[in-house]
């Protein structure tokens, strides 16, 4: 869910793009990620209300929400007060540049570095409250559209292991299934989805099916995470072999 941001800000960056823009796209698409979730968070808490007698899922959801909603008030105060982020970046490149002993012209390079790609990361997002409003509209509507597909995978497994859909409960328990993942406890939420899964559904399934429950499980972590490691997997192999032959060319003679 998390984690390869700073990957994506890195191949943008190769790509043309400044540092400050790239992470402003990237961090915009989780921004709008983040809206989208609040919006449906509470609909899936009261659907789940008094349903979920699991006490530690209870507890990762209480903890999940709550360090959503933190780390997105973060967000938002920095994207308000710009000059906050940067004299916290500054503070911090000053530690480092203790440390390692840089001289002061690299520091101050630095300083410069830091402080012109936060202001075109600020005014990058700015962009979606202005003159990108229609842009930030679209990406919106699609993003609706993304969660609406890749939630309905759940759904089409039940169907296909001849159980009823429940689409609107299915739907509400990966939108809480989705709070949790974003705790960094474990690599993928490997151990973590695994259990949320099963403890989500077996309140949707009921205990009359729960011999299909594990059936469920593997099938949904297959398609949603494994296969997704499996195709990263290839395409991460194809970058890195063309930024090594790079790499070689521009060493050549």
């Amino acid at each position: 869910m998390a984690g390869g941001e700073p990957l994506r800000i890195y191949l943008l960056n190769k790509d043309g793009m400044g540092v400050g823009e790239a992470t402003a796209a990237v961090v915009g698409e989780r921004l709008i990620d983040a809206i989208c979730i609040l919006i449906f968070a509470p609909f899936a808490f009261f659907l789940f209300n008094n349903r979920i007698q699991n006490q530690p899922l209870a507890t990762g959801l209480l903890v999940g929400i709550s360090f959503f909603i933190l780390f997105l008030l973060i967000f938002l105060y920095a994207l308000k007060y710009p000059i906050v982020l940067k004299k916290f970046l500054l503070f911090i490149n000053a530690k480092i540049s203790r440390l390692k002993k840089h001289k002061s012209e690299q520091q101050a390079s630095k300083v410069s570095l830091i402080e012109r790609e936060i202001d075109s990361f600020h005014s990058s997002m700015m962009f979606f409250w202005g003159p990108g409003k229609r842009t930030f509209f679209i990406v919106s509507v699609l993003t609706v559209a993304y969660w609406g597909v890749s939630f309905s995978i759940a759904s089409m497994l039940l169907m296909g292991l001849g159980l009823q859909p429940f689409f609107i409960e299915s739907f509400a328990a990966q939108v809480l299934l989705l709070i949790i993942v974003m705790l960094p406890t474990t690599p993928g939420g490997s151990g973590v989805v695994e259990l949320s899964v099963s403890g989500l559904y077996s309140v949707i399934i009921g205990s009359s099916f729960g011999y299909l429950l594990g059936v469920f499980v593997l099938l949904f972590r297959l398609i949603t995470y494994h296969m997704n490691l499996i195709t990263g997997a290839v395409f991460q192999f194809r970058l890195v072999h063309s930024l090594t032959i790079s790499t070689e060319e521009l060493m050549k003679p």
